[in-house]
């Protein structure tokens, strides 16, 4: 639709307007033709025949004005028809006679029409962006503007970097038709609290478990941690309780992390675990209770890879054989591997490994003596409609430990299709888990959301001199995001029961 502009009003007078005022009609005027976005077209019609907003109004003539490449519009509104009528008349100066002497470049409120000269980041954190979404960010320029595309990236940049906002602002570039793009990101001290819900998960087998960790900002770079879970997935039992931290995301220098966090948890315990050990002559003892604190200090040797090291101070309060107190206080280290790249073909490959050793002993003041290693690797390949996602999970565990530290599968997340009650109530000291998934969207976005999953899993749980029992399970469902919804069947002769989850995971 074409709107004629003509020559401003300077100093048209408008109306005292009352709020109860109805627009009869809005006309646009100035000197020479020009096209108006299909957006600002509906928002004009939107507004005739509702109450005067004066602000609605100034939002229209700035979208106008910055359309039209940086013009100024101006307001005149005068009676209409009937007496609780206006008309409103919105005014285009010619260009370059606009806001003279403004030494400010004025931002635009563009459309797709424009193209991307520039796109830059400021504030402190910009340098903590992944290459990966740098690389997303370039991808823009020499592209049309497209502020959903930019919207994406700011909402995924936000989730990275933990911080509560992303100003935008859009100026004109040195070519005509095109526009440099900047996003200013808030610093550590003005990053929203964060509530995340890391776990929330259903199985037919199981129940419910969720865990609920609260992220405050109370001074730059640092963070109070507050959380409550009721978790039956994780572990042999179901424990529920608190969580309290102290989070310093910058000890001298950005490379160094350090955190505190203190637990205590209230313990459930499955039958199939107590009848197992009232026959075991010598299995470890279930507990009432649980009380950790573990203070950890992480540090960055390179971008992609992470050292851990810290200590878990348990106290556990045993009521199996005998009622006691018992301490079982470790040191615990690790090292995280974890990279991101885009091939040739625009494949995204996404790849992860981690070990973990927890190391308890009399050096330390322990009732239990014991050492856990811990290995995963992960690899995901994704292109523009499907994926293929891999899961690697390898763990020893020698001595005596308590249960909380036993390797179990058949929850969630491993050997999905099987009860961890069925393949081993008391854990075991050995464990092997693969997964091997499969995504293809359903979805015409760039980046897929939703996608239909089918799934293999393959796992064992056993204790060191036994043979391990090999197990299967295939399975399928949807994936919205980071919710998915599955249907898993264990692979086993005899009758063949499906068990039903759903949730989300982080």
């Amino acid at each position: 639709m074409k709107y004629f502009c003509a020559l401003l009003l300077i100093a048209a007078p408008a109306l005292g307007v009352d709020a109860d005022a109805t627009i009869q009609s809005i006309s646009l005027t100035g000197a020479q033709n020009y096209q108006l976005s299909q957006g600002l077209v509906a928002q004009l019609q939107r507004l005739i025949g509702q109450k005067f907003n004066q602000q609605a109004l100034d939002d229209l003539a700035r979208g106008i004005g910055n359309e039209l490449g940086g013009h100024s519009v101006s307001q005149k509104v005068t009676s209409g028809d009937q007496p609780d009528q206006v008309r409103v008349v919105l005014e285009v100066l010619p260009q370059g006679e606009a806001r003279q002497g403004s030494g400010e470049e004025p931002e635009l409120n563009v459309n797709a029409r424009y193209t991307v000269e520039d796109v830059h980041l400021t504030g402190p954190d910009q340098r903590k962006l992944t290459k990966e979404l740098k690389q997303e960010l370039q991808k823009l320029v020499g592209e049309k503007f497209n502020q959903e595309a930019l919207d994406e990236l700011k909402r995924r940049i936000k989730k990275e970097l933990r911080i509560g906002s992303i100003t935008q602002k859009v100026t004109r570039g040195e070519k005509p038709e095109h526009v440099k793009v900047e996003l200013e990101l808030s610093s550590g001290q003005d990053r929203e609290a964060e509530i995340n819900l890391s776990k929330v998960v259903y199985h037919a087998k199981q129940g419910w478990s969720a865990t609920v960790v609260g992220d405050f900002n109370i001074a730059p770079q640092t963070s109070l941690l507050l959380g409550i879970a009721s978790n039956g997935d994780d572990l042999l039992e179901r424990y529920a309780g608190l969580m309290a931290g102290f989070e310093s995301k910058r000890v001298v220098t950005d490379r160094l992390r350090l955190r505190f966090l203190f637990q205590t948890f209230h313990e459930q315990w499955n039958r199939a675990t107590l009848a197992a050990l009232e026959s075991a002559n010598d299995g470890p003892g279930i507990y009432r209770t649980r009380k950790s604190f573990e203070p950890t200090l992480t540090v960055s040797l390179a971008r992609p890879l992470t050292l851990s090291a810290g200590t878990s101070l348990q106290l556990v309060q045993t009521q199996f054989p005998t009622a006691r107190t018992e301490a079982a206080n470790a040191a615990v280290g690790g090292l995280r591997y974890h990279q991101r790249f885009e091939d040739s073909q625009n494949n995204k490959h996404d790849l992860e490994a981690s070990y973990e050793v927890r190391a308890a002993g009399r050096t330390f003041d322990s009732d239990f003596v014991y050492t856990r290693h811990q290995f995963h690797a992960g690899y995901k390949i994704a292109g523009p409609r499907q994926a293929v996602v891999s899961s690697f999970t390898l763990g020893r565990l020698s001595g005596r430990a308590p249960l909380y530290e036993r390797y179990s599968v058949g929850n969630s997340t491993t050997l999905r299709g099987w009860n961890k009650f069925d393949v081993s109530p008391l854990g075991g000291d050995r464990v092997v888990n693969h997964s091997l998934e499969y995504r293809h969207a359903i979805d015409g976005r760039e980046e897929p959301v939703a996608s239909l999953i089918a799934f293999y899993d393959v796992g064992a749980v056993w204790n060191h001199g036994e043979r391990a029992v090999v197990r299967h399970a295939v399975g399928g469902g949807v994936r919205i995001d980071m919710f998915f919804l599955t249907l898993a069947f264990p692979v086993r002769s005899g009758r063949m029961e499906p068990i039903f989850m759903m949730g989300t995971t982080f």
